[in-house]
């Protein structure tokens, strides 16, 4: 299931808050909560956030494809490091390009090995997190 009402470029956010250590989601959400912006106003229901986190988790990544104005697309994967969320990729794509769905199937599978090459990557140069 899609994340709605979000907008395209904050999916990275929602993916990195889907796999933050619960005291940093929590920090994270807090801060978003108080913001006034409308892309943020997602933050402030709080069954929502379960629903989405769970989901991301799921799956290992976030897409939305009801974003404003039907513009464009995205997918969002969680790049971890000794556990904890080290960042995000992504991918965006206008929206009459090609369906979420078919986009889904041919870039998530090219995603998540990009993601998994950095994660070695990161690990093997002993980077600390």
């Amino acid at each position: 299931e899609a994340v709605t009402g979000v907008q395209t470029c904050a999916l990275p956010i929602w993916a990195y808050l889907a796999f933050a250590r619960d005291e940093q989601r929590r920090e994270i959400l807090a801060h978003l909560r108080k913001s006034q912006a409308p892309e943020d106003q997602a933050a402030r229901d709080s069954h929502r956030i379960v629903h989405m986190i769970r989901s991301v988790q799921v799956k290992g990544y976030c897409t939305s494809d009801d974003v404003p104005y039907k513009r464009c697309n995205s997918i969002a994967l969680a790049v971890l490091c000794q556990g904890r969320v080290f960042g995000c990729i992504s991918t965006v794509w206008p929206s009459t390009l090609i369906s979420p769905d078919a986009a889904i199937a041919r870039c998530l599978p090219v995603l998540r090995e990009a993601k998994a090459e950095i994660e070695h990557n990161l690990e093997t140069a002993g980077i600390e997190w």
